[in-house]
């Protein structure tokens, strides 16, 4: 499904772990090509990223995903299991 963080869009999938969320820089996102990955640890969520697009656009795309509950990321989830 397609968010938007940080005022680009981005592709959202849920893992089959049922608790991880993989966030994919959506085709014309200046911060592609990245992905950032939502996965639970023993202190809560950890927010991990990879690539080499626009700084600007993932570091704001990292501000609003840093801010998700783990509420927040299980309606993810959730919704990812319903598409």
């Amino acid at each position: 499904m397609t968010r938007t963080y940080g005022k680009t869009n981005w592709l959202v999938y849920g893992c089959d772990d049922d608790r991880s969320v993989i966030v994919v820089a959506a085709p014309g996102n200046p911060a592609s090509p990245f992905y950032f990955r939502l996965s639970p640890g023993k202190d809560g969520y950890h927010l991990t990223g990879e690539g080499t697009g626009s700084k600007d656009a993932t570091d704001s795309a990292y501000r609003d995903l840093n801010m998700l509950s783990e509420k927040d990321i299980a309606t993810l989830i959730a919704k990812t299991r319903h598409r």
